[in-house]
Formats: C-alpha cells, structure tokens, sequence
C-alpha cells in the first residue's frame, strides 16, 4: 500500500514513469537488519556511489521506514551518501517534508527522525509495549497475543464481555479436541505412535470458523494445512503439543510459566475443555517434566547426535520418504564368506500395525544408493558432453559473486564507521572521566554547580559513563558480527564455483575415484 501510494503520488506530482523506480523496498525485513543483510537497502546503497541517481530524489512513507538503526551507524552512512551525491529526501507521512542535505537544519533534523526510529524499539516496544502485554497476561489472565492460539479455543473481543480479551471454548471445535486427541489417546492406551497412525489413516478435520467470527482470530490458522472441509490436524509434534498444554485443563502459561496468585497457586484463567483425569492420563505419559517445570523422576531427557557413522548411513538418508512414513538406516549383519560384516540398509516404516508386532520393509542401501548415483552421473556425463544451459549457469554464478563483494564492500565500511564511532566514544569517556576529578581551580564551580542545583556532579558523570560504555558495548557487539559475516564472505569467494564444464569435470574426476562401496552410497556424504 505504501508504495503503490508514492507511486500514485510521484506520478500525481510530474514524475514520469521512466523517473520512478519503486524496487528499494525489502518486504518482509526488519528495518533494524544491516544493509548487507538487506538486497534493496544494499542496491540503493551501491548505486548510490555509482552516481546513478545524482541530483535525484529519495521517497519513503516516514523517517522509520527506511531503517530502525540501533547503532546509529547504518542511517548516518545514507546520510553522508547524499550530501555527496546531492541528493534530497521526501517524506510523505503524516504531512509532506523535503530534507536537503545541504541544509544543516534538515540534516540534523532528519538525523534525529532516524533517531527516534531507532529507539522505537529499545524504549517504546521492549520499554513499554511488551512489559504492559507479559502484564495483562500475568495479572489479568488476558491472551495478549502471547504464544499461538490453540485449536478449541478462540478469544472474546466483546468488550462488554466479562471474559473480553480472554480465551473462550469454541463449541464447533471442543467436541472434537475431546472426542479426537484426548479420548482417542485413552483408548489406544496411551501409545502416541498408535494414536499417530490412527490419524495418518482417519484425519482429523477442524471445520473452518463460522463468518461471525473475528477475521484477528481466524488469521491465527493460516499456517494449518486446509482441505474443503476444514483445518486438518498434522500428526506428529502438533498432536503431541495438544495433549501436553495445559491450557486445555484451564491453565495459561506465560513465557511458560503458569499463572499462579501470590501464595504460589495455579490460577484458573479461563474455562477448560477436558476433563482433568484425562489430561493428565496424557500428560504423564509424554511430559518429562510437571506443571511445576520439575523433571519427573525416572525421566531423561535425551539428546540424539550424529555422529556420522559411515558404516550405517545410506547417500539418501534423511532424503528419501514413502506413503506410509519416514525412512531411517540402520546395520543388518551379513557375512563375507567367514567375516561378519554390517551392511547398512533402509528400514521404511511399518506396513501393517500389529499389536506386538510389527512388520517392516528393507531395501539394502548399495542398491538404491548405487542406482540413483548412477543415474545422477549418467546425467551429469550427458550435460557436460553437450553443454546444455551454460549461459544460464554462468550468468546465475556471475549474480552470486558480484552480490558477495557488494556485500564485503559494505561490511568493510560499517567496520571503519564503527571504529571511528568508537573512538570518538573512547575520548567522550575519557573527558567525562577527567570532569569527575576536577582540578583545584575547577573545584570551587564544582561546588557552586552543586549548591545551585543540589545535584552531585559526581552522580552525573557515573550516569554519562554507563551511558557511553553501553553504547560501546552495543558497537562492538556489532563490529564482532561483521568481521564473522565478512570471514564467511570471504571463505565463499575462495571456494568459488567455476564455470559449469569445470565443475562438471571435478564430479566426473572425483567420482571415478570412489571405491566401489563408496559409489553405493555407504558413506556419510558431506
């Protein structure tokens, strides 16, 4: 909407199309990232110093939009690049304001805008917005947008309603969280896998909310995966999820911890839709750790780590999937002749469920590894004889590489902002420190300052101190990160990708000197 506004407005003001250029507008990033972390931000920057548009006009919809700088770095960067290049700012919203730069006034006034928009964040929303919503959470029980919105549930936005802003039962819905997850659960015993596979074979469907329904509400279900009847319910975590959350019993939790009055007692914050007994039935039985946040005893909590066994890890594992579930390796012992030996194979999910039992499909990993590597290096001989699609290739490689030096460029000249920034930071503390240890002549306006305005000058330059440490902390903490980004950067372009032959020749090189078990996959592949 905004940019189609200064568009319409550009256009109602003389530009011509041809003089308009709405591509700087990094959708869906935050205004706080660096400009090499934003490909518009680092676009208008690069063509900036090109001197493409000297003497041109920059349009945004208010100071914020362009960034929301903490270090204060970033925005007096795009300042200094157009008082070089002659460049004058429009600001649309909420009144028309024109910054000259070669006007001192407008430059320190608009340096000062992106100041304000840089401390949105620290003061207004992490100072103010989020401490007032954890708040309505903690002491009135209110949902305030904390963690997602569970299914059964929808929030009351009546404000005469004794229950406005808190979680209410959603009848289309209840019955079926009861009925579905909770009471199905009991009746396979408590066993999740078999709860799982019940859904995967009979889905659980959720029917879409009614039209009365507030549309604040229904957005909170995007991310469900629908069908034309509904919401259908993912097996897997999600289920998992419902059965362990205590909202469900009455309970919210906020930034996980339950809601409890003074004395240290749970509060019940709003109604609850399953009956306690059958909660818990679940909660016990998949939870490591009660309401308390206590770990139960006998409980471990377990850690997997790969540890990348080449004996037992197939060239597709993690890769490959069928209809009936996941499909995972593991070592079969075979013997060669007289050795005992581990083949590895792939282990595909049960085809039948058997109580007791189960029955499971193996195929050996040298077969299908060998049979897709063959056919992916039949391919690859074929593209290299004919050299299909090069230009395309070369001209993506060409993309990548000319945006990874953009992206050092700027880097290189965020370190040399900030480590002027930082000196002159280290003489401000320097002199604030020597006005803490006045000389004797100095002394008498000390105590004079002190009288007149009962205020310690002592206190004041503690105050200063802290402020201009904190402030180079928060620069060196910024200085680390891109020196990191940069190495990484760097480390790419010395790997560079050649040209499409050349890469397709070190894979047709590299392949012929596998070994025969390696060419089947048997190893753990990078």
């Amino acid at each position: 909407m905004q940019t189609q506004d200064m568009i319409v407005w550009g256009q109602e003001s003389g530009w011509s199309p041809k003089l308009i250029h709405p591509y700087f507008a990094d959708l869906g990033l935050s205004g706080t990232l660096r400009p090499d972390q934003r490909p518009d931000m680092l676009r208008l920057f690069e063509d900036l110093d090109s001197g493409k548009f000297d003497g041109s006009t920059i349009a945004c919809w208010q100071e914020s939009r362009p960034f929301r700088d903490e270090t204060h770095i970033y925005y007096n960067q795009l300042i200094d690049k157009m008082l070089q290049h002659d460049i004058v700012l429009v600001v649309l919203s909420p009144r028309l304001y024109i910054y000259d730069m070669r006007d001192p006034f407008d430059k320190e006034r608009l340096r000062e805008k992106f100041k304000e928009a840089a401390d949105f964040i620290p003061k207004h929303v992490k100072g103010w917005l989020l401490p007032a919503r954890e708040r309505a959470a903690w002491e009135y029980g209110e949902w305030a947008g904390i963690g997602d919105l569970q299914i059964g549930y929808i929030v009351d936005l009546d404000e005469d309603s004794p229950t406005f802003k808190k979680r209410i039962p959603y009848a289309a819905h209840v019955d079926i969280v009861r009925r579905e997850i909770f009471e199905a659960f009991a009746e396979v015993g408590g066993e999740i896998g078999l709860l799982n596979r019940r859904i995967a074979l009979s889905p659980v469907i959720f029917p879409f909310f009614e039209p009365h329904i507030d549309r604040r509400i229904v957005n909170k279900f995007n991310k469900w995966s629908t069908c034309s009847n509904g919401y259908i319910l993912q097996h897997g975590n999600t289920i998992r999820s419902i059965l362990t959350n205590p909202v469900y019993i009455g309970y919210q939790s906020v930034n996980g911890v339950i809601r409890r009055d003074r004395q240290g007692n749970m509060i019940t914050s709003h109604e609850a839709i399953v009956d306690p007994e059958l909660f818990f039935f679940a909660y016990y039985r998949l939870s490591k750790y009660d309401l308390d946040g206590t770990l139960l005893e006998g409980r471990e909590v377990k850690r997997y780590f790969y540890r990348g066994d080449q004996a037992t890890y197939g060239l597709c594992k993690y890769r490959i999937r069928w209809s009936n579930g996941p499909v995972r390796t593991e070592a079969h012992g075979e013997y060669d002749g007289d050795t005992p030996v581990d083949r590895p194979i792939y282990i595909l999910a049960p085809e039948t469920f058997k109580l007791g039992s189960k029955n499971y499909m193996c195929l050996p990993c040298e077969e299908v590894d060998a049979e897709i590597v063959n056919r992916l290096m039949y391919h690859v001989q074929e593209l290299s004889k004919e050299q299909k699609e090069t230009s395309e290739y070369e001209k993506q490689a060409q993309v990548i590489r000319e945006g990874r030096k953009k992206k050092i460029k700027q880097i290189e000249q965020s370190l040399v902002d900030i480590e002027v920034k930082q000196t002159k930071l280290a003489n401000a503390l320097s002199t604030v420190k020597d006005d803490n240890n006045p000389s004797v002549d100095s002394k008498q306006a000390s105590t004079q300052l002190q009288d007149d305005s009962n205020v310690d000058p002592k206190q004041v330059s503690t105050r200063l101190q802290e402020l201009i440490i904190e402030q180079m902390r928060n620069l060196e903490r910024e200085r680390l990160l891109l020196m990191k980004d940069k190495q990484r950067l760097e480390e790419e372009a010395e790997n560079d990708i050649g040209s499409l032959e050349e890469e397709l020749q070190d894979l047709v090189q590299d392949y012929e000197t596998f070994s025969g078990r390696d060419k089947c996959g048997s190893y753990a592949h990078p």
